[in-house]
């Protein structure tokens, strides 16, 4: 779980760079995507680790009328010592921001200035480091767009990217051209391989964020 939160903080600090010479394979659907995904008024954000499985992030948002927004973000991983789950989160409640360590800070997050998770960031989408991008046509029609990024260029932009080998992104679309997820393959010199699917669901329906 570490290595996605840290690569959830690098993709959260990282922008495009350079002049894109040419438009990728993908790129007009992809971005259609993510400008859909900065525009919604609410909606979840689903994590899954794809080595096990199992979801370990749910990030959820809504604004109010006032265009203030509240959001939650809840980690799970399982601690390797005790084997026991352990649950983190983030909460901003329009007021404060909370955390399951029970510290809170003054902040301020609205429609104009949301929380950075909730602007389709996490789609991770810089088309001027990408090298190269090709279309897979799946046996049941279902398109997926696959990019893999120029590593030299990701490391410059990022000292903790110093151990990835490779950084692939591949985003699944049905037969009507409606994005369904997102997936992220990292491979590392010293470490396991990362997998992860990302998906956005419950857009502009979610009427309620609580802590329970």
């Amino acid at each position: 779980m570490k290595k996605f939160l840290s690569v959830i903080f690098i993709i959260l600090t990282l922008t495009a760079c350079g002049a894109e010479e040419k438009i990728l394979v993908g790129q007009p659907e992809i971005q259609s995507v993510i400008d859909a995904a900065a525009s919604l008024n609410s909606g979840r954000y689903i994590i899954t680790n794809l080595t096990t499985g199992e979801p370990q992030e749910v990030f959820s948002f809504m604004f109010l009328e006032d265009k203030t927004q509240i959001w939650l973000d809840e980690t799970e991983y399982k601690d390797a010592e005790t084997g026991e789950y352990v649950r983190n989160y983030r909460y901003f409640d329009g007021k404060l921001e909370k955390s399951s360590d029970g510290s809170e800070t003054p902040a301020v997050y609205t429609k104009d200035e949301p929380y950075q998770m909730s602007t389709g960031v996490l789609l991770f989408f810089i088309p001027g480091l990408v090298k190269t991008a090709e279309e897979v046509i799946t046996d049941d029609g279902f398109t997926m767009y696959v990019w893999d990024y120029d590593i030299e260029k990701l490391r410059s932009q990022s000292d903790a990217l110093a151990e990835v080998l490779t950084f692939r992104t591949t985003y699944l679309f049905d037969t009507a051209g409606e994005f369904l997820a997102m997936t992220e393959h990292i491979t590392y010199e010293n470490s396991p391989p990362s997998d992860y699917q990302i998906e956005i669901i419950e857009r502009n329906e979610v009427t309620e964020i609580i802590v329970d």
